[in-house]
């Protein structure tokens, strides 16, 4: 989903981004993945632009695969109980400075990045957001991380953002620390196997997802989004219209349905 904004923050003009906004916004993007190498960064966009409309982009999507280039590297450090940022992160820093154009900073995923315990000390929460903040100011540009949601039993069902908000993995200091934050969730199966059926799509285990809005510093739309996955990009594209309106269809026929029955029995 962030490779999906950050190749339409690039694209130059206006577009629905995959967690359900307008892009309004566009220049140069980076993104720092620590999990997918070069190959399979290829292979996703090759999957999100078919078309090779890529290729005339007025702006430079620079995908940086750290399996390919020596591994990770850690964006802030903890030592002796005092947090500061690495040698190899004030490397890079430079060269994202250097960049007149810059939109948008994607870290994929947050734990990779950090060699601190933010999931437990609030004091490395707040000096992680506090870093990525300033990254943000000096660079004019929107910073994005990727981070894990702590595991849920089987039959629990998140039903409310303000549920999902609390089981973001870390300290508060994390959503604390950031202007805004967005959490997605996987749908219990009955609400999965209804909606692909009003869709009229396959149903498959980790395909039906809702997400929202958890916090934010600014005005923002905190509706529940609706995603379903693609089969044929792999992306979650957000079909929340869509079946708000089949639902609302749904209803109609069924109070006209029941309508005519009443009919009939008076007939009768």
């Amino acid at each position: 989903m962030t490779l999906d904004l950050a190749m339409k923050v690039a694209a130059g003009r206006p577009m629905q981004n995959a967690f359900g906004g307008i892009v309004r916004e566009f220049g140069d993007v980076v993104i720092f993945t620590a999990e997918d190498d070069e190959a399979e960064m290829h292979r996703r966009i090759e999957r999100l632009d078919e078309a090779g409309l890529r290729f005339d982009y007025p702006n430079k999507l620079h995908v940086v695969p750290l399996p390919n280039v020596g591994g990770t590297f850690p964006i802030l450090r903890e030592s002796m109980g005092d947090y500061s940022e690495t040698d190899e992160f004030k490397k890079i820093y430079e060269q994202l400075i250097q960049l007149e154009n810059l939109k948008l900073i994607v870290f994929d995923p947050l734990a990779s990045f950090v060699h601190a315990d933010v999931n437990a000390d609030p004091a490395a929460g707040a000096a992680l957001t506090g870093l990525l903040a300033r990254v943000a100011t000096e660079t004019n540009s929107s910073v994005i991380v990727c981070h894990h949601m702590t595991k849920v039993k089987d039959d629990k069902v998140i039903s409310k953002p303000e549920e999902a908000r609390n089981l973001i993995r870390g300290t508060s200091a994390l959503v604390d620390g950031v202007r805004c934050a967005f959490a997605i969730w996987q749908v219990d199966e009955k609400t999965a196997r209804g909606r692909c059926n009003d869709l009229g799509i396959d149903y498959q285990r980790n395909r039906c997802f809702d997400g929202a809005v958890v916090k934010s510093n600014g005005p923002a739309n905190r509706d529940i989004r609706s995603f379903v996955r693609s089969t044929l990009s792999g992306l979650l594209e957000d079909r929340t219209e869509q079946i708000r309106n089949l639902g609302q269809s749904n209803q109609a026929s069924l109070r006209k349905e029941a309508m005519f029955r009443w009919i009939q029995d008076c007939e009768a």
